[in-house]
C-alpha cells in the first residue's frame, strides 16, 4: 500500500532501515513477509491503531487480514484443490519462539475458507503452544508437525513458508514436483 502511495520511494528499503533504528538496533532490518507480529510498544499494530489515525487504521486492518486472504487468493484458483497443506513458522521473526500477533497463524486461518486440513510446524514454538493457538485461531482440522526424523515435507499439497527459520533453509529439496510453494520470506 505504501509503495502505491508513493511511487517515487524504495519503500522495501525505507522499512528496511526503519527496523534498524528506534528499538530494533541490534536486530537487524526487517523483512516484509505476510504481516506484522509481536508485541512490542509503542510499535506494535494494535497500540498505534488506538491513537485514532485513519491510515493506522486501514494498515491495521490489511495487516490482520493479508496473510489468510493471500492464501485464499492463491489457492482458490487450483484445480484440483490441495488437500494437505503445512504453514513453516509461527513465531514472527527467524529463530525467536514468540507467537504474538503471528502472521503464520493468520495464514493457517486463510485454510479454514478452504476447507484444508493444514499442519503448523515451528522448531522454536512448543507444540502445546502451537496446539493452544490452533485453537485461539479456530483451525479445524489443525495438526502440529514436528520437525525431527518423521517430518516429510513431500506429503503436503502447499507450503506456506511464513518465517525463514534457520531450520527451514533446506526443506526445499524434499518438495515433491508440483507442489504450491507461497514463500513470505523474501
Amino acid at each position: 500500500e505504501l509503495a502505491l502511495a508513493y511511487p517515487d520511494y524504495d519503500i522495501v528499503e525505507a522499512a528496511e532501515l526503519a527496523a534498524t533504528h528506534w528499538r530494533f538496533k541490534g536486530l537487524g532490518k526487517l523483512y516484509l513477509g505476510l504481516g506484522t507480529g509481536g508485541r512490542c510498544v509503542p510499535l506494535g499494530s494494535k497500540y498505534l491503531s488506538e491513537r485514532g489515525s485513519v491510515l493506522l487504521g486501514d494498515a491495521i486492518e490489511l495487516d490482520e487480514h493479508f496473510a489468510s486472504e493471500a492464501v485464499m487468493y492463491t489457492l482458490v484458483k487450483l484445480e484440483p484443490r490441495p488437500s494437505q497443506a503445512i504453514v513453516l513458522g509461527v513465531g514472527y521473526r527467524p529463530g525467536f519462539s514468540d507467537t504474538g500477533n503471528s502472521p503464520g497463524m493468520r495464514a493457517a486461518a486463510g485454510f479454514k475458507q478452504l476447507s484444508n486440513c493444514v499442519a503448523i510446524c515451528d522448531p522454536h514454538v512448543h507444540p502445546s503452544e502451537i496446539l493452544r493457538l490452533i485453537s485461539q485461531y479456530e483451525i479445524p482440522c489443525g495438526m502440529v508437525a514436528l520437525l525431527d526424523e518423521t517430518f516429510n515435507l513431500e506429503a503436503f499439497d502447499v507450503v506456506v513458508l511464513s518465517v525463514a527459520h534457520p531450520e527451514f533453509a533446506d526443506l526445499w529439496k524434499w518438495l515433491r514436483p508440483g507442489t504450491v510453494v507461497l514463500d513470505a520470506t523474501g
